[in-house]
């Protein structure tokens, strides 16, 4: 019985080096017996030849060693052969550094180990959560002013010593973990915004107005039907309206109604048609009737224009020299505010402490852009992100009395809804408008006419009302604009990129602060 359990292992083994054989392509199928003895003592001759390979001679009798000779023995042997039997570099890299050897000399770089390579070659022990903060470039950096930024007004060399131990140790706790040792506690769902698809409404087209067949149509469609509900609602004769749109006196026309007739205004060959036709005026529907009679005085087109800018001078005017001194008033806020100067600088050193960065890389200073990057990042517990753990700090360093910082900057949040950039464009709206405003005064002095007369009369008093409105807002784009020179500035930031993203910024963590301690219930 026992005879032919070992013939029935030993057929099971020829079959298995058949396989193997005919994988290779070898000359022969049946394995030899001297090749079965090699197989044998496979296991065993290695470890004795290279013994017998490492062996030194000895070149007198006190210098005899039992110990193989470290030269002669290749490091990298062991390395070698795992991957070639399919090891993944990154295994092999990851055992190499355990070990003490850099995974560099694979690839013939490193000759010789010292002791201080091995030592930086260990492998990490540590795994970090980062902030991922950015910094703006020394080259596009506004210089500071002369008694320092808000960057300065720490020593780089207290940074450890600003933080207490306890938060160090909060932060140490949050993002930082031995390699497999797992976090407990809950897993929280991501934070995935919900939203859904937004229906788009479909705007109704107004039923076409019955139009007498005998009237002569020329403004079709949609343009003859928007432009004839303008012209419904006018309760002057056309030529007495444009009378005054000659002379900008058509102030009972609505805003909405000059936006309308600019916007239907006929095209090239509707021009024509209307040049063209030499019949019975009252053939004509009402809507041509209108534009015979607007177009009849020069400079139709333009004078609208004009006079649509007069209806709404005031309000622009004054709406953005308001929003103008809003944003320099929280600029100059923002800057002078000791509150949000220090939350800045702990938030520094928070980030270093996270990022381990206060020994061989210690960073200054960060882009306010990065407020935005606060909750990127979550801590092992999947729950606490940047910005729930700064809270913390916010709640413990320096007794809690920076946690309130937003009501020394409570401006920059009442400028979350205004574009600095739409202001710029807004203002150059303005002055695109007097100018337009004079090039007709001028066109209107080379004419001898009555009518003429009156229009360049007009239209220069108006450019004077421009000038006038515009001197105010320009003092104010000015206050603005130096105001935001020294923002730039003290936050050393780049000057190029828009005013608006660091406003966003900055309003959006003073806003998402006051929120999170408003949920929080807590009392200063």
């Amino acid at each position: 019985m026992f005879l032919a359990q070992i013939r029935l292992r030993a057929e099971e083994k020829l079959e298995h080096q058949e396989g193997i054989l005919r994988l290779i392509g070898g000359d022969s199928l049946t394995p030899s017996r001297a090749w079965m003895d090699e197989i044998a003592q496979q296991a065993e001759e290695p470890e004795e030849s290279e013994r017998t390979k490492q062996q030194p001679q000895p070149e007198d009798e006190n210098s005899v060693s039992d110990e193989p000779d470290p030269v002669a023995e290749d490091p990298l042997a062991r390395y070698r052969t795992m991957l070639k039997v399919g090891v993944p570099l990154p295994a092999v890299e990851r055992q190499m550094r355990k070990n003490g050897i850099n995974p560099a000399a694979l690839n013939g770089s490193v000759l010789e180990e010292s002791p201080e390579v091995e030592a930086t070659a260990t492998m990490a022990t540590t795994e970090r959560r980062k902030w991922h903060w950015n910094e703006v470039a020394a080259a596009d950096r506004a210089p500071p002013p002369p008694n320092g930024s808000v960057w300065t007004r720490d020593d780089e060399e207290d940074a450890h010593q600003r933080v207490t131990a306890l938060s160090q140790a909060r932060i140490q706790e949050l993002f930082v973990r031995e390699i497999g040792r797992s976090v407990e506690g809950d897993e929280r769902d991501s934070l995935v915004s919900m939203t859904s698809e937004t229906e788009v409404a479909l705007i109704a087209q107004r039923p076409s107005w019955s139009v007498k067949t005998e009237k002569i149509q020329v403004m079709k469609g949609t343009k003859g039907t928007n432009l004839e509900f303008v012209v419904s609602r006018l309760k002057f004769p056309f030529a007495k309206v444009a009378q005054d749109v000659n002379i900008l006196t058509a102030m009972y026309l609505q805003d909405t109604d000059i936006k309308t007739i600019l916007a239907m205004w006929p095209s090239v060959a509707e021009q024509v048609l209307l040049d063209e036709y030499a019949g019975d005026f009252n053939e004509l529907g009402r809507c041509e009737q209108f534009l015979v009679k607007i177009r009849s005085i020069p400079m139709a087109k333009e004078k609208l224009q004009c006079l649509l800018l007069k209806l709404e001078l005031q309000s622009r005017a004054e709406d953005l020299k308001q929003l103008m001194e809003l944003v320099t008033r929280a600029l100059n806020q923002i800057c002078s505010s000791s509150k949000f100067g220090e939350v800045i600088r702990l938030l520094r050193d928070f980030g270093n402490l996270a990022n381990e960065e206060f020994v061989a890389n210690y960073r200054a200073r960060f882009s306010l852009e990065s407020l935005l990057n606060l909750s990127h990042t979550k801590a092992f517990d999947k729950k606490t992100t940047i910005f729930d753990a700064f809270l913390y700090l916010l709640r413990t360093e320096k007794d809690g009395n920076l946690a309130n910082f937003y009501d020394e900057i409570h401006l920059v949040m009442q400028c979350k809804g205004v574009s600095v950039g739409g202001l710029t464009v807004e203002l150059g709206q303005l002055r695109e408008g007097h100018q337009l405003v004079k090039s007709v005064a001028i066109a209107s002095s080379k004419s001898s006419d009555k009518d003429a007369k009156l229009a360049h009369d007009a239209f220069n008093q108006f450019a004077d009302e421009i000038d006038d409105k515009l001197r105010g807002v320009h003092e104010s784009f000015d206050k603005m604009e130096e105001s935001h020179r020294k923002f730039v500035s003290w936050f050393e930031e780049n000057p190029n990129v828009q005013l608006d993203q660091h406003l966003k910024a900055i309003a959006q963590f003073a806003s998402d602060v006051k929120d999170r301690f408003a949920v929080l219930n807590f009392c200063l």
